[in-house]
């Protein structure tokens, strides 16, 4: 009886499958664009999710330039519905422009910050009308730090893109970032000595859409 049941489980589970990507880069003297993607599936032997795999990497958007603070990613993720088609696994970043401490923040003796966004990926992979919360471990907050920290984390999202899928879901997110800075003085470069500063528990976004 347990291997029936166990059986019946592994029938019933959502058969998923990675498969591996490809960016070609086209570089540029201050900024860099991705061509192309190509998806590779053949480990999988399964020529249906071949096809699936690149109809959906086809969709993404990649008319925009980023730099140098960029990660792609080398696998994807599919998963087969009840009807046995492939289709995309939610949540997934293909191309993601990393958060960067503002330089200002820095140079106002701030060294930590935290950041939280939520955003629905569309059937482009970009992350429409994102809404972002950014935060400075301090007791005095600038709001103009505050306004350029979103407005740098709402230009990386510009240039992010996510695995396209046939859903419409909230895709939310945490960063916390903190930067070190180096002391010179006419004899040597040393650490300048770190504060610990806990982390703060940032409201959900897409839970403030409901």
């Amino acid at each position: 009886m347990i291997e029936l049941f166990a059986a019946l489980l592994l029938q019933n589970a959502a058969l998923e499958a990675d498969c591996r990507l490809t960016a070609d880069l086209q570089s540029g003297r201050r900024s860099n664009r991705v061509r192309s993607l190509t998806v590779d599936c053949a480990a999988h032997d399964d020529p249906a999710l071949q096809a699936a795999a690149e109809q959906i990497v086809s969709q993404i958007d990649l008319d925009f330039w980023f730099g140098s603070n960029v990660l792609i990613a080398g696998q994807v993720w599919f998963e087969q519905n009840e009807s046995g088609d492939w289709q995309a696994l939610p949540g997934q970043f293909v191309i993601y422009s990393n958060l960067q401490i503002p330089v200002r923040l820095v140079e106002s003796g701030y060294r930590q910050l935290s950041c939280a966004y939520a955003a629905h990926p569309d059937r482009r992979g970009r992350l429409a009308d994102p809404e972002t919360l950014c935060f400075i471990h301090e007791f005095s907050e600038p709001d103009f730090l505050i306004r350029e920290a979103n407005r740098d984390l709402l230009h990386d999202l510009e240039r992010s893109r996510m695995l396209p899928t046939a859903i419409d879901y909230c895709f939310e997110d945490e960063v916390h970032i903190t930067a070190s800075v180096m002391v010179v003085t006419q004899f040597s470069v040393e650490p300048e000595e770190e504060e610990d500063y806990p982390e703060l528990d940032i409201v959900s976004l897409c839970d403030a859409e409901d």
